[in-house]
Formats: structure tokens, C-alpha cells, sequence
């Protein structure tokens, strides 16, 4: 194969899949891995790490909630490996429906962001989630949440997180996650 026709082969092959790895590019066109990555940087297509980044933008941006930058919360408190907390205060815009309510992909989400800060790594994956709503939130209410490490376990780190409004619990969440560190 030709390199113009290997380098159109990975162009098309990242096309279809952003997320692949230089190995996986390297077995898919018969070359090795720094061939792929010679090649890459030829053409000026970043690194795994870095397509990941720009699609997770990409991401944050065609969400509704990129509206407001602080959507997720501030973090008030933070000791990596042990415990975080945040704050949230509930726009009009986060809330939807008839009874003017947050979702609930909202509160994971908002706890997923304080697992991954707590628990730090390059690359956090969830591994399960047991996630309890207990009632609804509604626009101008203020959320304290807090995540903490309770225990390492088969691997994996499990963080318990809880938000309250008014010292009242409405929501709680267990994780375990895989930290994968990249380097």
C-alpha cells in the first residue's frame, strides 16, 4: 500500500472511529506503531488523548447545559483520594417538565464530576452505579454535595456521594471505578 493511500485509509478509519488507538490503527493497516504515528503527525491528526478532549468539547457544547459554565457546580473543598465537596445552585434552565424539576441525568451527571475529582487519574471509567433519587429538585434551590473514598476494592475505588438542599438528602449515589492511569 502507498503511503498517500495509507494516510487516506487513517484518515477514513479515524473518521469512522475518533477514539481508536495507534495500535488498533496499526493492526487495521498492516504497519506498525510508529508508522501510525509518523504518519499521524504527517497529517497533523493529534493523539488519542487529545481527540478525546476535543470530542468531549464537542460534547459540552451541543449539551444544554454548556449554556452556563458553572452547571456543574463549584467545588468548595477538595483533598484528592478522600473527599470533595461542591455547591450548585438550580437555574431556571436546568429544570424541565411541567413541574419545573431537574432531571435526573443532571444529578449523576453532577456526582460523576465529583467521583472523578475526588478520585483523580487521567482516565476514570465507571465500573457500577447504584443511584438513589429521593425527591424532586426544583429551580432556585441550593445543592451541597459531597463525595468521599470510602473504600479500594478488587481494584476498583468506591465513592459515595450525597447532595442535600436544606439538610434534607435528595439524592445518593455509590461508585466503583476503574483509574486508569495513561503514562
Amino acid at each position: 500500500m502507498l503511503r498517500e493511500e495509507r494516510h487516506q485509509q487513517l484518515l477514513r478509519f479515524l473518521t469512522e472511529d475518533p477514539l481508536q488507538t495507534d495500535e488498533r490503527l496499526a493492526e487495521r493497516l498492516g504497519v506498525s506503531v510508529p508508522t501510525v504515528r509518523l504518519d499521524r503527525m504527517t497529517l497533523g491528526v493529534p493523539a488519542l488523548r487529545r481527540r478525546s478532549q476535543e470530542l468531549a468539547k464537542q460534547v459540552l457544547k451541543a449539551s444544554p447545559l454548556s449554556e452556563d459554565l458553572n452547571a456543574f457546580g463549584e467545588l468548595t473543598a477538595l483533598e484528592r483520594g478522600l473527599s470533595v465537596q461542591a455547591k450548585i445552585a438550580i437555574k431556571p434552565q436546568m429544570a424541565v417538565g411541567v413541574g419545573g424539576s431537574v432531571p435526573s441525568y443532571f444529578l449523576l451527571a453532577h456526582a460523576e464530576r465529583l467521583v472523578y475529582s475526588v478520585v483523580g487519574g487521567e482516565v476514570v471509567l465507571t465500573a457500577v452505579v447504584n443511584a438513589k433519587c429521593y425527591r424532586p429538585v426544583r429551580s432556585g434551590e441550593i445543592l451541597a454535595s459531597y463525595a468521599r473514598v470510602i473504600r479500594h476494592q478488587h481494584g476498583r475505588v468506591v465513592v459515595l456521594v450525597e447532595m442535600t438542599s436544606s439538610q434534607t438528602r435528595v439524592f445518593r449515589a455509590k461508585y466503583a471505578v476503574n483509574v486508569i492511569d495513561q503514562d
